[in-house]
């Protein structure tokens, strides 16, 4: 996958939703409820602060832990719930985040 499309199934994953009657805005929904509008989607894959802000919080509501080390001149992701882990190495740590996020997510988490 290209780095927009893990980029795009991450943000739906979040709940962000695209509302095309209005030049493309993303919306977060949170239960249903429309909380914020946004004129872009977020950089996950080129901004870990933007992985930090949206992405950290929903691993955690759904019982997730990250462990992030860098070894050798790569940094290495872990997400994990209880025992499987869903791992990712590369030199850069917002694109080795959504490599892992997009395994997960692969995989129903």
């Amino acid at each position: 996958m290209t780095p927009q499309e893990i980029n795009e199934t991450i943000a739906k994953w979040l709940g962000f939703e695209i509302d095309y009657s209005q030049e493309i805005k993303w919306y977060v929904f949170d239960n249903g409820i429309k909380i914020t509008r946004l004129a872009y989607c977020p950089d996950f894959y080129h901004s870990f602060d933007e992985c930090i802000k949206w992405i950290v919080p929903e691993l955690d509501k759904r019982g997730y832990q990250v462990h992030i080390f860098f070894y050798l001149g790569a940094y290495s992701i872990e997400i994990y719930k209880e025992k499987y882990a869903y791992e990712y190495n590369n030199e850069s740590l917002s694109t080795a985040f959504c490599e892992a996020v997009d395994k997960l997510i692969k995989d129903g988490g």
